[in-house]
This record gives C-alpha cells, structure tokens and sequence, in this order.
C-alpha cells in the first residue's frame, strides 16, 4: 500500500495540466520537468527523487529563471527562511518547489506549490488507509514544536490538536 500512496502522491505532484509553458504532450516546451537548483535537470520526478540528498531543490515546470534558481541553494546554516524571495517568485511562475531537509532518520520532504494540493492529496489517500495503514493530516500551524510529529509513540489514540486521522470516513470540512 505504501508503493501505491507515493505513485498517486508523485503522479499528483508530476501532473502538467494547465502548466504555462507546456506543449500539447504536456511538457514544457524545449525543458526538462525537473530542475535542481544547481542546473541539472530530469525527466521524471521519480528520476529526479532517487537521487535525493539533504539540502536538495528540485523545481517542477518550465526552465525556472537562472536568478531565482541559483538563490534557491540551501545548506546546514542556510534553511528556506531565508531563501524566500526566490521561492516566491518561482511559485508566482507555477513551479513547484520539493525542499529536502535532514531528518532525525534519512530525509524530510517539504513541498511548496501556488496551488493547495491538500483537497486532492486528502481524498487519494483516503481510498488506500485501512486497518493496516494510517494516515494522519496534520495542520502544520498548530504544531508547536517537533515533538508533535512524533505523535505515534507517545498517543497514537488521541493524536494533538490540528492532527487528523484520514479515513474513508473522514470530512474536510
């Protein structure tokens, strides 16, 4: 099942429609899909992931502008606070941004977009939970402090405020 939520998720997040820039194939038109801040590109976002390390960007879309793309370098002293200038003006052209970050156990993965992928990425993953998969929401406002995420170990039964459990039940709104 867990094969099958990261396929939809990357399917989602790799989909061009309605992309400025894309030919009727819907690629962009004389680019690669997929950017690395440091110019190199790929054509498929699962290409682009198996590679991925600490402090990598990849940007989704047309050939992100040189200036904004270059600025988007992060590194240990260096987060995406202070990067958000460039990511503005990226995400102001319809990219999509995937930030990794290192993580207490390998990477975490942020993804930035103009568009609110929530809706979406909420009703795919409620036709793949069961009793043997559980998915949580989480509202990342009210997350207080790290430890939050970390909620499975401590209260699995009654997750923190803003945390929502995803099943085929469960409502939006």
């Amino acid at each position: 099942r867990l094969d099958k939520i990261l396929s939809r998720t990357l399917s989602m997040i790799s989909s061009t429609e309605n992309r400025p820039g894309a030919n009727e194939a819907g690629r962009p038109e004389n680019t690669s899909l997929w950017h690395f801040s440091n110019g190199q590109t790929c054509d498929t976002l699962t290409s682009a992931a198996a590679d991925l390390n600490a402090h990598d960007v990849l940007i989704g879309g047309s050939r992100p502008e040189e200036q904004y793309r270059n600025a988007l370098v992060l590194d240990d002293h260096t987060g995406i606070r202070e990067r958000f200038e460039p990511l503005t003006k990226l995400l102001d052209q319809n990219h999509i941004i995937i930030i990794t970050e290192k993580a207490h156990h390998g990477l975490d993965l942020h993804l930035f977009s103009r568009n609110n992928l929530y809706e979406s990425i909420f009703s795919e993953y409620q036709q793949v939970t069961g009793p043997d998969l559980r998915y949580f929401s989480i509202n990342g406002k009210r997350v207080s402090s790290e430890r939050h995420f970390y909620f499975e170990t401590w209260t699995l039964d009654r997750p923190p405020h803003g945390f929502q459990e995803v099943t085929p039940e469960a409502r939006l709104r």
